[in-house]
């Protein structure tokens, strides 16, 4: 009599058991599916905000690759060559970001002996003109310091650090949330570099560029 009272009260109990050990793994399923669909949606819409140009407070380091074309006293004792400089970007509004180049370059005239050293680094502000899908162009410009130096057969003149300007052009195509490459024309124009005993330095200088960015 005691044994079947037992199977009877045993036998609901282990049901009720078997009841709640499966509704509490379908819960932590559940939770687990909705996280990770909460966290696709959230990646997808960012990444969306990120093409659309709707995603702000975004860091990036790039590399600039392409022509360096001389002028005036530059190009008279230098040679047009391929040169590298580096870019850091921060997008601080939806229609401006700031950025900040670094370059440096030697252009010689083997045969004359001479060559031409420009550098600068420059702060300014890039505006962009709108926003198609991942491609996005844009103007600016910024102020800056160069040191350009001269050597030319008569002479070497002193490297002194002057104020100048810059002027840019071009676009960005984002690949993805991290990868964004595009194409970049800068006008750079330091200011007469004054000189005791010789001619001034006088000269600018033209880039061509291919850009690649890394976003963080």
């Amino acid at each position: 009599m005691i044994l079947k009272i037992s199977k009877s009260i045993l036998r609901p109990a282990v049901i009720l058991a078997g009841l709640f050990i499966f509704s509490a793994q379908a819960q932590t399923v559940k939770q687990l599916t909705s996280k990770n669909s909460a966290k696709k949606n959230e990646d997808s819409v960012a990444a969306a905000q990120l093409l659309s140009g709707q995603e702000l407070h975004i860091h990036s380091l790039g590399i600039g690759i392409g022509q360096t074309l001389l002028m005036s006293d530059f190009k008279d004792n230098g040679e047009d060559k391929i040169t590298a400089e580096l870019f850091y970007n921060y997008k601080a509004s939806y229609s401006f970001d700031f950025y900040a180049n670094l370059h440096f370059s030697k252009h010689e005239l083997e045969e004359k002996g001479t060559y031409s050293k420009i550098s600068g680094l420059v702060l300014g502000a890039k505006g962009k003109l709108f926003h198609y899908d991942a491609f996005q162009p844009f103007v600016g410009g910024g102020l800056g310091f160069f040191r350009p130096q001269l050597k030319t057969v008569n002479y070497k003149s002193k490297g002194k650090t002057v104020f100048g300007y810059q002027a840019v052009a071009g676009a960005d195509f984002d690949l993805n949330r991290k990868i964004s490459v595009g194409g970049m024309f800068i006008y750079n124009n330091p200011f007469d570099v004054e000189q005791e005993s010789t001619a001034d330095v006088e000269g600018y200088y033209f880039k061509m560029l291919l850009t690649a960015f890394y976003k963080f």
